[in-house]
């Protein structure tokens, strides 16, 4: 009689792994929706395979289109109180393209060895740059780690570039040759910061986002001996340079 319990309750728990393994994916987020586990600006399209291996055709996000985001879950990882997730956004054809490790528990989401690209004008499509500027091109990152935090992140490694970028403004256009930017998190506080020898623009200089949500912008931008005139006709719209032959930027306000 023990024998055949032992063997009943095998079978019951061999049956509940495989129904939590092959649970369907666009049931799990239909639930997820109607619970509010997923913000109610993000649209799901095209649910398919298992929570713990699926695919969905597309995700809207605040005006992004993100096409062919795969994942694969870690089981093991539940043990010790976190989801592990590796994902793929995009696939050859997509115009952003994403893969890394994702992590959330308790303390919220971290991010590792993580890479992604996108066109700029997808990316500023909806969100204008200042100065009445435009700008073309492909960004490229990688974001080597990131942990939650209040209001930014906890911790950050990460680097962006752009390539075959034109930055155009009223004054014309800027072919943008070279230009990576290095980014860091520290105390609530996210820094971009760029370097003359980062950048083909002769910029040296960063952006804060601080805990009160606002920004701080301060830049010395010395223009390359083979500047083009359209590029120092943006430069004189902040003053005139100083003995150095710098033009100095400074902004700052509220997101």
């Amino acid at each position: 009689m023990f024998k055949k319990i032992k063997y009943i309750f095998a079978i019951l728990v061999i049956y509940s792994v495989f129904l939590i393994v092959l649970f369907p994916a666009n049931i799990a987020l239909k639930y997820a929706q109607e619970a509010q586990v997923i913000p109610k600006d993000v649209s799901l399209h095209g649910a398919s395979g298992s929570v713990w291996s699926g695919r969905l055709n597309q995700v809207d996000f605040q005006h992004l289109e993100l096409e062919s985001v795969r994942w694969s879950l870690s089981p093991l990882s539940l043990l010790i109180g976190q989801l592990d997730v590796a994902l793929i956004i995009g696939n050859r054809r997509s115009d952003i393209k994403a893969n890394g490790d994702v992590s959330i528990d308790g303390d919220g989401l971290s991010v590792s060895d993580f890479t992604f690209s996108s066109p700029i004008a997808t990316l500023i499509k909806n969100k204008p740059l200042p100065y009445g500027l435009n700008a073309t091109g492909k960004l490229q990152g990688k974001i080597d780690y990131f942990t939650q935090g209040k209001p930014w992140c906890t911790s950050l490694k990460a680097k962006v570039k752009t390539n075959e970028t034109v930055l155009k403004s009223p004054f014309g256009k800027l072919d943008v040759d070279k230009f990576d930017a290095v980014l860091s998190c520290s105390k609530g506080e996210l820094t971009v910061v760029t370097k003359k020898g980062s950048n083909s623009l002769g910029i040296d200089g960063s952006v804060l986002l601080t805990k009160t949500k606002t920004y701080t912008l301060e830049a010395n931008i010395l223009p390359p001996v083979n500047a083009p005139q359209d590029y120092i006709n943006l430069l004189k719209f902040s003053g005139k340079p100083n003995n150095q032959g710098q033009y100095s930027f400074k902004d700052s306000g509220r997101l």
